[in-house]
């Protein structure tokens, strides 16, 4: 239960914005003031749709070993900051680090059920793609 809501901590100041970066690759990354996070899909070891605490639609993202080490340093370092969470190079949260993160969980969350659907699903995928659904 505390985990959960350390991992829920992440979520709680989100706003998306529709920025894309077209340069990147990556499936996830996670972008702080001074540290960049690129994971690919062999980095992410489960993806869930779980209910936040609010019971609105979320996703639960577990990473490897690797990826659950790099996002505990990240949190660490980054604690009070917003970070910007981009899915394919699509800025889907802002979320504001309020404590460090380790177990290589976390949790998104959007108030709009379709965003979410979408975030599951690509991650899910484990690739990017570029249809215009």
């Amino acid at each position: 239960m505390c985990g959960f809501r350390l991992l829920l901590s992440l979520a709680v100041f989100l706003s998306l914005v529709g920025q894309t970066r077209a340069d990147d690759q990556s499936l996830l990354q996670i972008i702080a003031s001074d540290q960049e996070m690129n994971l690919a899909a062999e980095a992410i070891v489960d993806v869930a749709m779980v209910a936040n605490t609010n019971g609105d639609l979320a996703v639960l993202v577990r990473l490897d070993a690797g990826g659950a080490h790099e996002f505990a340093q990240l949190t660490q370092a980054n604690i009070g900051q917003i970070v910007e969470i981009f899915v394919c190079g699509e800025l889907v949260l802002e979320p504001m680090i309020q404590t460090i993160i380790a177990g290589g969980s976390l949790v998104l969350s959007n108030p709009d059920a379709q965003v979410v659907e979408r975030i599951f699903a690509t991650l899910q995928s484990g690739k990017c793609t570029s249809d215009d659904e």
